[in-house]
Formats: C-alpha cells, sequence, structure tokens
C-alpha cells in the first residue's frame, strides 16, 4: 500500500472555513466503515487546528486516501480499486449514501474501507478552490442526473485509472475537463495499455459513450471476472508499436477538436454578433456551430433521459447538451436564452477568476443557505418528472423550481433574485439518431420568490427542500 498518512482532512484549501462549519452539522453527518463483511456508522469527531490551520478529524486511524491510491503501480491500484468496489456492494442504496472524492473515501491499515459523510463532501465542494474542484472532476460526472448514474460513473473511472494510470477525462482546468465529458470520447484504455484485453477496453468505450449503462454493481462482476480469469493477453512488438502510434494520433486529434470548442466557447459573443449582422442581411439564418453527423450527447437516452437532460442543461448551462434534447425550434427561446447565459456567464468567470453563479440543484442540496450578492442563484431545482402516456409519442409532466438572476428595471441598478414554479408538457418522437422533444407547453408559470440579488430567507417562504412538487 501506498505511504499511509493519519486520518485528517485539512480544511485550508476552502474558502470559508466558517461558512462551512455553519452550513453542515459535522458530528451528525454518517459515513460508513466496512470492516470484515460488517457495515458501520462513522461520524467526523471535530475540527481541531494545528499551526492555525483548521483540520478535520474522526477516531484515530491510518490509510491511504483514494487518490493516493490510484497512483499506485497497476497492480497496487487495481487491488485498491477492487476493495472499494466490493466494499460499495456490502452498502445498501450505496448510490444514496454514498459520494466519491478524492478524499472521501479511504483504506485504512487494517483492511477496512472508510466512506467518509457524503453530505460533509458535497458542501466542501462548493466552497472549495478551483484546484479541489478540478481534482473532483477528474473522478465526477456534473451532468449525470440520477445518484445510481454518478456512482457507476465514478467506479467506471476508478477502474479506468487503475489500469491505464490515467484519467478518462483530465485537462488542465475544469473547463478542460468539463468539455471532455460533455464530449464522451475518450482513450480506449488498450491504447494506454497495449496489453490490456481488448474486451476488458471495449466496455469501457461502450460505457464511457453512453452506450452501454452499468451499474455499480455490474462492475463489480466484470471486475471479478477480469481478475479470475486475466484482464491482459501477449501483444508482439510490432502490435505494441502500432497502438502507441495510433493513441498518439488520436491523443492530437481529440485535443485539437477541444482547442477549437473552447476557443468557440470564449469567444461565443462575438461569433453570435456576427452572426446577427450575417442573419440580418439574410445571409444566413444563424451561428451557432453545430456538427450534425456527431453523435448526440443524447444518444441511446431513453425518453425519460431526454427530459431529465434538458432541465439538466438549463440548471449547468450546457447549451450543447440542450441542443441534443430538441427538435428543430422547440423551446428555440429557452435555447437562445441558455447560449447567452452560457457565454455571458462564461466571460464573467474568465474576467474575475471568481464563480459567482450557484446552480439552483446544487443550492438545493445544500438545503437551501442564504445567498449574499455578488452570488446568485440560477437554473432548475426540486424536478419531478411523470410519464403521462408511452408509444411513439410519449409525453411527460415535469415539475419544478425555476430560479432566474435578472436585471434590474429600467431605472434601477443591478440585478434581483426571481424563484418560479414552473409545471411542463412535453412530448417527444425519436429519428434515426434517438429520442428529441418535439413540443414543450408551459402550463403553470407562478413567482412565489422575488428579491435582491442572492438570497435572504426571510424575504418569502419556501417549499420545502425535501418534499418537491409532485404532479396530481
Amino acid at each position: 500500500m501506498a505511504n499511509e498518512i493519519d486520518l485528517e482532512i485539512p480544511l485550508s484549501q476552502f474558502l470559508n472555513v466558517a461558512s462551512f462549519k455553519k452550513m453542515v452539522d459535522i458530528s451528525a453527518e454518517k459515513g460508513f466503515l466496512v470492516k470484515d463483511g460488517a457495515v458501520l456508522e462513522w461520524t467526523f469527531s471535530g475540527v481541531r487546528y494545528r499551526d492555525g490551520a483548521p483540520i478535520l478529524y474522526g477516531p484515530q486511524a491510518r490509510g491511504v486516501p483514494l487518490a493516493a491510491a490510484l497512483e499506485q503501480p497497476r497492480r497496487e491500484a487495481l487491488a485498491a480499486a477492487a476493495e472499494v468496489v466490493r466494499a460499495l456492494a456490502l452498502i445498501e442504496d450505496a448510490e444514496d449514501r454514498i459520494e466519491i472524492f478524492p478524499e472521501s473515501v479511504w483504506l485504512l491499515s487494517d483492511g477496512s474501507v472508510l466512506f467518509l459523510p457524503a453530505e460533509v463532501f458535497r458542501k466542501m465542494r462548493l466552497l472549495s478552490d478551483d484546484g479541489y474542484k478540478t481534482r473532483c472532476s477528474r473522478l465526477n460526472d456534473p451532468y449525470a442526473v440520477q445518484p445510481r448514474e454518478r456512482l457507476s460513473h465514478v467506479v467506471g473511472v476508478m477502474l479506468y485509472r487503475a489500469l491505464t494510470g490515467a484519467y478518462p477525462y483530465d485537462g488542465r482546468d475544469l473547463d478542460e475537463i468539463h468539455a471532455r465529458i460533455r464530449e464522451r470520447k475518450v482513450i480506449p484504455p488498450q491504447l494506454l495499455f497495449p496489453d490490456l484485453k481488448k474486451s476488458v477496453s471495449d466496455l469501457f468505450g461502450r460505457f464511457f459513450e453512453k452506450k452501454q449503462p452499468l451499474s455499480a454493481v455490474d462492475w463489480k462482476h466484470a471486475l471479478e471476472i477480469w481478475l479470475a480469469d486475466g484482464y491482459t493477453e501477449a501483444r508482439s512488438a510490432d502490435e505494441t508499436t502500432a497502438i502507441t502510434d495510433q493513441r498518439d494520433k488520436l491523443k492530437g486529434r481529440l485535443q485539437r477538436g477541444l482547442r477549437r470548442r473552447l476557443y468557440l466557447e470564449k469567444h461565443g459573443k462575438t461569433l453570435l454578433i456576427a452572426a446577427a449582422a450575417v442573419a440580418a442581411v439574410g445571409v444566413a439564418a444563424g451561428f451557432i456551430v453545430s456538427n450534425a453527423l456527431r453523435p448526440r450527447l443524447t444518444a441511446g437516452f431513453p425518453p425519460l433521459k431526454v427530459v431529465e437532460s434538458f432541465y439538466q442543461s438549463i440548471d449547468t448551462l450546457n447549451p450543447e447538451l440542450m441542443r441534443d434534447c430538441l427538435q428543430g425550434d422547440t423551446a428555440a427561446g429557452e435555447l437562445q436564452r441558455n447560449e447567452l447565459m452560457f457565454i455571458n456567464t462564461r466571460q464573467m468567470e474568465y474576467y474575475t477568476r471568481k464563480r459567482y453563479r450557484l446552480q439552483a440543484g446544487e443550492w438545493l442540496t445544500l438545503g437551501r443557505p442564504r445567498i449574499s450578492p455578488p452570488s446568485y442563484i440560477e437554473g432548475v431545482a426540486a424536478l419531478v418528472v411523470r410519464e403521462i402516456s408511452g408509444g411513439t409519442e410519449p409525453v411527460f409532466e415535469a415539475q419544478y423550481e425555476r430560479w432566474l438572476h435578472i436585471p434590474a428595471e429600467e431605472g434601477g441598478a443591478g440585478f434581483y433574485q426571481e424563484g418560479h414554479r414552473v409545471k411542463d408538457r412535453l412530448t417527444l418522437a425519436k429519428d434515426d439518431r434517438g429520442w428529441l422533444i418535439t413540443k414543450l407547453d408551459r402550463l403553470e408559470d407562478n413567482t412565489f420568490y422575488k428579491g435582491e440579488n442572492g438570497y435572504q430567507p426571510s424575504e418569502a417562504p419556501l417549499p420545502s427542500a425535501t418534499a418537491p412538487p409532485t404532479s396530481k
């Protein structure tokens, strides 16, 4: 095992330790210790200070955090990942009770596996600096809607990292990593580890490209087969050279495509203005770059997942995902708003080096805390979707909270915050590339909160975070 250290979590990397301590009752949040086949509850003891630096600590223990365990040589890294996967299988409803971040899972010196309290790490991630958020994003899919999907993604990433020594989605910063995740393009593990069996490598490809869903339990079964039957096969020197050449070419192609995409995102406002000028003289109808031949981000999604992805794209400001959910000019106003909000938000973050926008879904998870200007809430929260009818044109009804960040009216200064309760009816149809939303009807849109930029809980009552609106 890698060098063991005391089980402590330094808090100096987080932006506001005082806010963190107010937002979470550290001693009340439960983690899980898996030891000798038994699952035991575990809690932090509190925060102490060493040389003025705050440290989160629990009962005395030594071990290796997951991130360090995955940096070991392949055999040791895969053994560590296998221990985590087996421990997960013993925790009932693990997908709802576990969040895996670089330091939230520890392999202890006594052979047990410790999953630190999920809620503590969710709030830590929110208040962390960009360096910590970047490390989290190498493991986690920010676009995964369901807990089961998030956990499955992390397990797949762990195993990919253990086998190849690399993360499937990596980059210099958050923007690069998130762009890679949105593209769903990974280097096949066999190109990084030539002796890997093609069948093993292909499974990762199908999973990360969203062509074959796998649960954490499915990953466990696959891993046990690999360990029992072997996951490597001998290659000749010529075969290894050919694989290496293929890897280098693919890396270069993916990197060039990523740079082009990020350039368009950073300079999108200028391109949109140019497009508007061209459209005004009738030369073109629009200028949002889209490759109709590429696979949709929603490829293989069932209708329900397409609906969820549409609302997720609002919360995460992902116009590319939204575009892949919609047919033609369906919800054109929503798409235009998403594109402009994406550009304006990214430009503000680029120039200020700060993030002021808090996704409404994240804010809900945090328990709807007070938000002070210039920070603000924007996006979709408390989403509930139910199927009204199936068939070749299924219909769904969606209820949710829509949080808006709106410029003050003429004569006013700054921005204000609005919260709406919304109900939509969505109709879908399938073309040769998958399911699309063909019609969106707004059934209800009621404003229940209006206040200054940010959010002050005394200004208006809010619905319970644990009881979102439901359809009748």
